[in-house]
């Protein structure tokens, strides 16, 4: 089965009918397809992207699947209580979909940082900022926010020229070094060189 990221196309597995119909029940939306991809098949290389403002620049050993970008988006839990301080009905991580969740660290510190190492093993670049559309105005119940937040407060304090209307929130990365993690793990980071 032929799947159509923004990117480019890519080859996934189908997982079968029974699978279909039940998440297509499950959302209420028909003709919905579950598939995967797996260890062996061929994935994208986000190194033939447009030109983007990466921090690090894309190395031809960076393959993504269904991710437009990166393999590991990453937020920051300051970064969101510093949102919903500015909400008038808080949204939860859920609304970002992050891959890791960081604590401990100033709300949007993410901003600074060049390279990260977590735990004992696994070490990451940072590939860039994450501009965020409106995806992160429906609620991982599936409920969309009528007033478009917490798209619409990010756009007042987090846009930048690079990325237009998009405003950022979280990074992107890339993964160099794989290895288990868990949850408590200390975080590493290198910090941009400061201009």
């Amino acid at each position: 089965m032929d799947c159509k990221p923004r990117a480019k196309a890519m080859t996934a597995m189908y997982c079968g009918k029974e699978a279909s119909e039940w998440i297509s029940k499950y959302l209420g939306t028909k003709g919905l397809h579950i598939v995967v991809s797996t260890e062996n098949m061929s994935k994208r290389d986000v190194s033939e992207l447009a030109p983007r403002p990466w921090l690090n620049v894309p190395e031809t050993t960076d393959k993504v699947t269904f991710s437009e970008v990166s393999m590991c988006n990453i937020a920051s839990e300051n970064s969101l209580k510093d949102l919903n301080s500015r909400l008038a009905n808080p949204v939860s991580m859920g609304n970002f979909r992050p891959n890791i969740i960081i604590n401990g660290s100033l709300a949007y510190d993410e901003d600074n940082w060049l390279e990260m190492r977590i735990g004992d093993s696994v070490y990451m670049r940072i590939l860039e900022p994450n501009p965020r559309c409106l995806l992160i105005t429906v609620a991982p119940n599936g409920k969309r926010d009528p007033n478009i937040e917490p798209l619409k407060t990010l756009r007042k304090f987090r846009k930048t020229k690079p990325y237009g209307d998009s405003p950022l929130f979280g990074i992107n990365t890339a993964i160099d070094k794989e290895g288990i993690i868990k949850i408590g793990d200390p975080v590493y980071v290198l910090r941009k060189p400061v201009a």
